[in-house]
């Protein structure tokens, strides 16, 4: 009978074991430290000298260049702390737990990066991430982009296969100069990677025809003058769309899907004196327009009767803009934007605006009477002075007239 109990207990005491065996171990921790550029696979540039290996979280803190060679490697993190550029010497590089780059560190990953599972990539106040080539997101996660300084994506791509959530907060900018590769929806959104906050904006002439964007916050920028930036669905909930690179540039946005804008704001700047004025353009595609507010910056004098387009479709426009005071806009109806009258036209292609002048400045109120100031107009202030003056004179009369009074007797 005692071995029958025993027995069980031994098979526990496996189980514990076989437990303990497949638990995953720490994410080992190396630092680069080398002040010259040098091949990943030696232990020299390492700290220690063990040799950056999966799974490892990687710290670059030496010199501003090293060589990676270590073939196709899944790496936990990276964390640059200074000025680096990781140069391609064959591979690819994987990151399960994202990035971060410290503050004022300019950095570059020229080998490409595939992303597994949900991560963030942070990149602090003035520092700024380049990358040349492909990223691909894991198509059933979530990557995160903090960005407080620049993510730029110039020569690659960042594609989630059309299936990723890509999620831009902070308070910097995510430029694209290339790159077409889809991205997905992020819950029940509408599809497109889905800005938040800061700026994204797309270089002039950048072909970007694959990839769709979700506006629900920050600042969506991109385009110029006879070099559209193209993008595929454009869906506008909150924030704001602005074509131009920066501040009141004026640019042109080219839609290669159907695209909706349920709130928002559309800000466009228009220069009267060259007729020129941003757009938003449908190519071969619809746009509707439900609760965006429609504002205007002029760059120059208008003259009545100016007249401008901004926002049109080979297809279809549809739906009415808000004026920025919150009223639904009908065909032909005025509004104010930026201290001047406008007037909207829809053609069902086409969104039109023109300019009625600016609106009156109202007079200066006259300032108010003191409820002091005497009715004789004398200042506040010598009222009693002036009574007593009367006063004195009042009786200096009357003492004279006395005197004589008494004189006669």
């Amino acid at each position: 009978m005692r071995r029958a109990r025993t027995l069980p207990l031994a098979l526990a005491g496996g189980v514990a074991l076989a437990l303990v065996a497949t638990s995953p171990a720490a994410a080992a921790s190396v630092t680069w430290v080398s002040p010259t550029d040098s091949w990943w696979s030696v232990g020299g540039p390492w700290s220690g000298g063990a040799i950056a290996a999966t799974g490892d979280d990687v710290t670059f803190a030496g010199g501003d260049r090293s060589t990676y060679n270590l073939g196709n490697v899944t790496f936990s993190s990276f964390h640059f702390t200074n000025a680096h550029t990781i140069a391609n010497g064959g591979g690819a590089i994987g990151l399960t737990n994202g990035l971060t780059v410290d503050a004022g560190a300019p950095v570059t990953i020229q080998p490409g990066v595939t992303t597994s599972g949900d991560q963030s990539w942070a990149v602090a106040t003035g520092a700024a991430l380049t990358l040349p080539s492909q990223v691909n997101v894991d198509p059933a996660s979530t990557l995160t982009l903090q960005v407080d300084g620049v993510i730029e994506v110039t020569t690659g791509n960042l594609d989630g296969a059309a299936a990723a959530c890509i999620v831009k907060t902070g308070a910097g900018v995510l430029r694209f100069a290339g790159g077409g590769g889809g991205v997905g929806s992020c819950g029940a959104e509408p599809e497109g990677l889905r800005v938040e906050a800061g700026e994204v904006q797309i270089t002039p002439g950048a072909n970007l025809g694959g990839k769709s964007f979700r506006v629900a916050g920050g600042t969506f920028t991109g385009g110029a003058l006879g070099a559209a930036s193209v993008v595929r669905q454009l869906n506008l909930g909150t924030g704001t769309v602005s074509p131009g690179v920066a501040g009141t540039d004026i640019g042109a946005i080219d839609l290669w899907g159907t695209s909706t804008w349920t709130g928002g704001s559309y800000m466009v700047d228009w220069n009267p004196a060259t007729g020129d004025a941003d757009l938003v353009r449908g190519v071969g595609q619809a746009v509707s327009v439900v609760d965006t507010v429609l504002e205007l910056r002029l760059a120059s004098a208008a003259a009545v009767g100016d007249a401008v387009t901004v926002l049109s479709s080979d297809v279809a426009v549809t739906g009415a803009f808000r004026s920025p005071a919150g009223a639904v806009l009908a065909d032909g109806d005025e509004f104010v934007s930026g201290g001047q009258r406008y007037e909207i036209g829809y053609t069902g292609t086409a969104v039109n605006v023109t300019w009625l002048g600016a609106v009156p400045v109202a007079p200066a109120p006259a300032p108010a009477a003191d409820p002091t100031l005497a009715e004789t107009g004398v200042t506040p202030g010598t009222g009693l002075a002036a009574a007593a003056a009367v006063l004195a004179l009042v009786g200096g009369v009357l003492l004279v007239r006395r005197r004589r009074a008494t004189a006669r007797l």
